[in-house]
C-alpha cells in the first residue's frame, strides 16, 4: 500500500515557498522599477524645466536690454541734434546697428505663439522708430530748420511709447510663464527625493524580507537534505543487505539443485531398465526443470553483480574483449557457422568484466534468434561521436561518445517491443521455442548504465535487429 512520505511533502512545501518567493521578488522588483522610473522622470522634467526657466529669464533680460539700447539710440540722436557733436553721431550708429542682432537673439529663444506675435509687432514699431530717427539725422545733416526736426522727433517719441507698451505686455507674459515654470520645477524637485526615499524604504524592506525568507528556506532545505542523506544511507544499507542476501540465497539454492540433478541422473543411468516408462519421462522433466532453475540462478547472480560496478574504470581494449568472447563461444560459433565482422575497436575506460558480459550477451542473443537454415551474420561497427544532436535525449550534451552498433540477420522483432526487451524476465517468444531466462538484455542495459551510457534497440520482424550503444569518453569528459 502506498504511504505518504513526509520528506517529499516538506520538499514540495519548500518548492511552493520558493515559487512564492520568486513571484514576490518579481512583483517587488517591478514596483521598484516603477518608482525608480517615476523618480527619474520627475528629475528629468525638473532639469528640462530648469533649462526652460533659464531661457525665459534670458528672454526677459534680453528684452530689457533691447529697450535700453533703443533708449540709448534715441538719447544719442537727441545729443547730436542739439549739439551737432560727431561723437553722438558715432554712438547713435553703433546703438542702432546693435538692435537687429538683439532682435534676432530674442526671436531664437521664443517658442510661445503669442509672444512671437508680440515680438513681430515690436519689431515693426522699432523699425518705424529707427526710420524716423534716421530721417531726423538726415534733416540735421541737411541743415533743416528746427520746426521740421521737431515734428520728426515727436513722431519718434510716439513710436518709442508704443514700443514700450508692447514690451511691457511681452515681459508680463514672460514673467507669468516664468512663474509657472518655477512652480513646476519646484514640484518636480520635491517629488523626486520623495520617490527616491520610497525606493530606498521599499528596497530595505524587500532586503529584510528576502533575507528572512532565504534564511528560513535555507534551514528548511538543510533539514530536508539531512533527512534525504539519512534515507540514502538507510537505502544503501538495505541494498547491500539485499545484494548479500541474493548472493547467498543463490549460492544456497544451487547446492540442492545440483543434488536433484545428480540423483535424477543416477536414477536414469542405474535403474532406467527397471523404472517404468512414465517414471523415466518424469525424471527427465525434473532434470530439465532443475537445469532451467540453475541457469536462472546463475543469470540472477550475474545481474546482481552488475547492479554495483566493481572496482575502478580501467583501459579496456574492445578488440581483446571481442577476441575473448569469441573464444568462449568458439564451439557455438563453429556449430552455427557464425560470421562476425568488425572495424577496428577502441581502447576506452571501462569495467573489463562487464564489457565482456555485454559483448557475450549481445552475440549470444544474435545467435539464439537466428533464422532457421540461415548462417548468422553479425556486424559490429564503431565510430567516435563528438556531435550529440542525433543521439538519445538522455545523453549529456557537449560530451564525446564511443558508438557501437551490433547488427544481425536474425528473426528481428516488432519495433513496439524495443523497450520491453530490456526489462528483466521479459521474453517475446515461447519458452519452448527459444531457450533463455529473459535476463541477458537486462544485464546489457545495466552494464551500459553503469558506464553512464545508453542502449536502444531497432528491429523489424524477419529482418534482423540492431543494437545502438553509446558510451561516454570519460577521459575527454573529465
Amino acid at each position: 500500500m502506498w504511504k505518504f512520505n513526509p520528506i517529499f511533502s516538506e520538499h514540495f512545501v519548500l518548492e511552493q515557498r520558493s515559487i512564492l518567493l520568486l513571484l514576490s521578488l518579481l512583483v517587488s522588483l517591478l514596483f521598484l522599477i516603477f518608482l525608480t522610473r517615476m523618480a527619474s522622470d520627475h528629475l528629468e522634467q525638473a532639469i528640462a524645466q530648469t533649462t526652460t526657466t533659464d531661457r525665459t529669464n534670458r528672454v526677459i533680460l534680453d528684452s530689457e536690454q533691447l529697450i535700453s539700447s533703443l533708449r540709448q539710440t534715441e538719447t544719442h540722436l537727441r545729443g547730436y541734434l542739439l549739439t551737432g557733436d560727431p561723437v553722438f553721431r558715432v554712438r547713435y550708429v553703433s546703438c542702432r546697428d546693435s538692435l537687429s542682432g538683439q532682435l534676432a537673439i530674442i526671436d531664437s529663444l521664443i517658442d510661445h505663439p503669442g509672444q512671437r506675435q508680440r515680438m513681430q509687432t515690436m519689431r515693426g514699431i522699432i523699425g518705424q522708430s529707427v526710420a524716423a530717427m534716421n530721417n531726423s539725422m538726415a534733416l540735421k545733416d541737411s541743415q533743416t530748420t528746427w520746426p521740421g526736426l521737431a515734428d520728426n522727433v515727436l513722431q519718434s517719441k510716439a513710436l518709442m511709447e508704443a514700443t514700450l507698451a508692447v514690451n511691457r505686455e511681452f515681459q508680463q507674459q514672460q514673467q507669468q510663464m516664468l512663474n509657472r515654470q518655477n512652480h513646476l520645477r519646484q514640484q518636480n524637485y520635491l517629488l523626486s527625493p520623495n520617490y527616491l526615499r520610497l525606493v530606498g524604504g521599499v528596497s530595505v524592506v524587500l532586503l529584510l524580507f528576502s533575507s528572512l525568507f532565504l534564511l528560513t528556506e535555507l534551514q528548511g532545505r538543510i533539514r530536508v537534505q539531512r533527512q534525504l542523506e539519512e534515507k540514502i544511507q538507510a537505502l544503501n544499507h538495505s541494498n547491500a543487505e539485499l545484494e548479500q542476501y541474493a548472493y547467498v540465497a543463490s549460492h544456497d539454492l544451487q547446492e540442492p539443485l545440483r543434488k536433484i540433478r545428480a540423483f535424477a541422473d543416477r536414477l536414469l543411468l542405474r535403474h532406467r531398465a527397471r523404472v517404468p516408462e512414465d517414471a523415466v519421462h518424469l525424471l527427465e522433466k525434473i532434470e530439465r526443470a532443475a537445469e532451467r532453475m540453475q541457469t536462472l540462478i546463475q543469470d540472477l547472480l550475474m545481474y546482481s553483480r552488475t547492479i554495483t560496478p566493481e572496482g575502478h574504470l580501467q583501459p579496456t581494449n574492445l578488440n581483446q574483449v571481442l577476441s575473448n568472447v569469441k573464444s568462449d563461444l568458439s564451439v557455438l560459433l563453429a556449430d552455427r557457422h557464425v560470421t562476425i565482422t568488425t572495424n577496428p575497436l577502441p581502447v576506452l575506460m571501462a569495467h573489463p568484466s562487464q564489457v565482456h558480459q555485454l559483448f557475450l550477451n549481445l552475440l549470444t542473443n544474435a545467435i539464439k534468434f537466428a533464422k532457421e537454415a540461415v548462417c548468422p551474420i553479425i556486424q559490429i561497427h564503431y565510430a567516435y561521436l563528438e556531435e550529440t544532436s542525433h543521439m538519445p535525449e538522455e545523453l549529456k550534451s557537449n560530451t564525446p561518445y564511443h558508438y557501437l552498433k551490433f547488427t544481425d540477420n536474425g528473426i528481428g522483432f516488432e519495433q513496439d517491443y524495443a523497450q520491453k526487451i530490456f526489462d528483466i524476465f521479459q521474453k517475446l517468444h515461447d519458452r519452448n521455442a527459444y531457450e533463455g531466462t529473459g535476463i541477458g538484455l537486462a544485464i546489457c542495459k545495466r552494464v551500459v548504465a553503469n558506464h553512464g551510457g545508453s542502449i536502444r534497440a531497432e528491429g523489424r520482424a524477419g529482418q534482423g535487429a540492431i543494437f545502438h550503444i553509446y558510451l561516454p569518453d570519460v577521459q575527454k569528459t573529465e
